[in-house]
């Protein structure tokens, strides 16, 4: 399974080449100028406002040092994108028959979305792994002995927080985990109360911390002052829903927003 879903991948990179445009070519490049120590790109207000680009810069720009090619960024993928299939058959696992487990893992390998989302220098497919990683880590802390929880929980907590550091929008699982919480506190023993709210505790500050700590980290670097923070998500609504361009990143909607945020500074 894992060789069927990893020669699928590489047969996508292989073939399909597109180019590297909009906001992948932004990260590309600041990808290739972080592997060379330089820090330009920290200037631009694309990493102004979305500094929680940097952390994917960070990654790419990391693997660069060691073979400055985009392949070599779409091949770490496909490894990742890998793992995510294998956790998932994992999880699957939990609740279901081996062989129910096995289909569902070879409907994710061979689901072209998932595959052809490699030839993508995207910063989903690294995010997902991680935060596939810290929901099997998080059911294996419920299953273990009541003294043994805590690593595997800490461990949950940490991948989740790096899958934020490359994609801000797995705070959504950090909302399934909230409520899985909220579930074993109202079903489970009235015994077992107390240590699903210290739990549920240990889980969010956690979260806070390392989240932040990263973000403290890329500013006092000197990598990005923005550091992992997004400051204007409307700004990719307004790109993303322009369909003339096809979603991507524009002069012409750049000059709209800055029109409409001096009008409204005029206004006040």
């Amino acid at each position: 399974l894992i060789l069927i879903s990893f020669l699928i991948r590489l047969i996508c990179i292989l073939l399909i080449k597109p180019p590297i445009t909009s906001d992948y070519e932004q990260v590309y490049n600041a990808s290739v100028e972080f592997s060379k120590g330089i820090y330009d790109f920290n200037q631009t207000d694309y990493f102004h406002y979305y500094g929680h680009q940097t952390g994917l810069v960070i990654f790419n720009g990391t693997l660069l040092k060691i073979w400055n090619n985009p392949f070599f960024l779409e091949l770490v993928n496909c490894l990742f994108s890998v793992g995510t299939n294998f956790i998932l058959y994992l999880i699957a696992k939990k609740v279901l028959t081996p062989s129910v487990s096995k289909f569902a893992a070879l409907c994710y390998a061979v689901y072209p979305f998932s595959a052809l989302l490699n030839t993508l220098l995207s910063n989903h497919i690294v995010s997902t792994f991680f935060s596939t990683m810290s929901i099997w880590l998080f059911i294996q802390s419920s299953e273990v002995q009541r003294g043994k929880r805590w690593a595997p929980l800490i461990l949950s907590i940490l991948s989740l927080s790096v899958a934020y550091a490359i994609k801000t929008d797995v705070v959504i699982i950090l909302g399934g985990f909230l409520l899985m919480f909220l579930i074993r506190f109202i079903f489970l023993d009235r015994s077992q109360r107390r240590s699903i709210v210290l739990q549920t505790m240990a889980f969010v500050f956690g979260f806070l911390f390392m989240t932040n700590s990263f973000s403290f980290l890329v500013k006092t670097s000197g990598i990005n002052p923005s550091g992992l923070k997004m400051k204007d998500p409307f700004r990719f609504m307004v790109f993303g829903l322009n369909r003339e361009t096809d979603g991507h990143i524009n002069q012409a909607d750049k000059d709209l927003i800055l029109q409409k945020m001096n009008e409204e500074i005029t206004w006040y």
